[in-house]
C-alpha cells in the first residue's frame, strides 16, 4: 500500500477507464463495459492505479499497472474487438488532471491494507470530485460518487458490513479508525 499511497500523494490523475469490447457483426457498435477491472490514469503516463473486484466481489484489490488489461478470451476471440472507455468526463468534469487530496478504505476480517486489498474504497480529488469504488456489485466495480460508503455499516457482519477504516490525506499519514 506504500507505493500506491506514494503514487496519490505525488502524481495527478487524468482519466477512469473501463475496459470493454464491440461485436464485430453489430452495426450499431455497441461498446460493452466490463466492470471487472477499472483503472485511473497517473498523468499522461502509460501508468494507471488498477482497482478490481476479488474473492467473489467481496473485496477490492487496488495495485499500479503499466497496461490496461484485458480479458484473453476477447482478445483471442475474432468475433469482437477489446477496448477501453473512458469516463474522465462525468467524474473528473472539465479538468485535465487532478490530484488525489483524501482517500478512504473500509477493511473487514477478509482485507489487508498491505496488500493493497481492501472492502471499499472512495477517493477525493482536488474541487471535490469524488469516485468510489464498491466491489460488491454482481457486474464488477461499481462506480459511484460521494456518499456512496455510507450504506456499509461498521461492527456487523456480512456484506456491507465492515471492520476497520484506513482514511489518508495528502496532509498527513494514513490512519486506521479501530
Amino acid at each position: 500500500m506504500d507505493e500506491i499511497l506514494h503514487l496519490l500523494r505525488n502524481e495527478t490523475f487524468t482519466d477512469l477507464l473501463v475496459p470493454g469490447f464491440m461485436k464485430n457483426d453489430d452495426p450499431e457498435r455497441y461498446f460493452q463495459l466490463l466492470f471487472d477491472s477499472v483503472y485511473l490514469q497517473v498523468g499522461i503516463e502509460e501508468r494507471y492505479l488498477r482497482l478490481s473486484a476479488v474473492n467473489q466481489g467481496d473485496q477490492l484489490k487496488i495495485g499500479i499497472a503499466d497496461a490496461i488489461e484485458h480479458d484473453s478470451v476477447l482478445t483471442a476471440d475474432d468475433e469482437t474487438t477489446a477496448g477501453v472507455a473512458s469516463l474522465a468526463e462525468i467524474y473528473f468534469g472539465e479538468a485535465e488532471s487532478l490530484p488525489c487530496v483524501s482517500a478512504r478504505f473500509l477493511l473487514d476480517a477478509n482485507s489487508s491494507v498491505s496488500s493493497g486489498v481492501v472492502k471499499f474504497a472512495e477517493f477525493v480529488f482536488a474541487g471535490d470530485q469524488c469516485i468510489s469504488f464498491d466491489p460488491l456489485w454482481t457486474f464488477g466495480v461499481r462506480l459511484g460518487s460521494g456518499g456512496v460508503g455510507n450504506r456499509y455499516r461498521k461492527g456487523i457482519s456480512g456484506a456491507y458490513g465492515y471492520e476497520d477504516e484506513y482514511r489518508w490525506s495528502s496532509e498527513s499519514e494514513g490512519s486506521k479508525d479501530q
